[in-house]
């Protein structure tokens, strides 16, 4: 069984732009969703119940929480009142996160 692999990939080329790589077995037979966002940011969980937020562009990490366990779902994003807002499963759990205005 292969690593698993977050990847992306560069649409006018096809090359990969850039990739991570998880511990093998480490997601078992479930991987979580991703959520790209207009404002530059990449959504994601990885083995060790962490949500990450990567730079699409690059790849870097920018922030990341540990959870209670693996993110289960797709991230995603609302508007309330003017804010947007990140909702996660993880687990039993739903989180919730107010992202930071202009």
């Amino acid at each position: 069984m292969s690593e698993p692999i977050l990847e992306a990939i560069d649409y006018q080329t096809g090359n990969i732009a850039w990739k991570h790589v998880y511990p093998s077995g480490g997601f078992g037979n479930a991987f979580p969703g991703i959520l790209t966002t207009s404002g530059k940011l990449l959504f994601t969980g990885d083995p060790s119940a962490n949500l990450i937020a990567y730079n699409p562009a690059d790849g870097k990490q920018l922030w990341h929480l540990h959870l209670n366990s693996m993110v289960s779902n797709g991230p995603s994003t609302f508007l309330l009142n003017g804010r947007q807002y990140l909702i996660v499963g993880a687990g039993d759990t739903l989180w919730a996160f107010k992202l930071a205005g202009k």
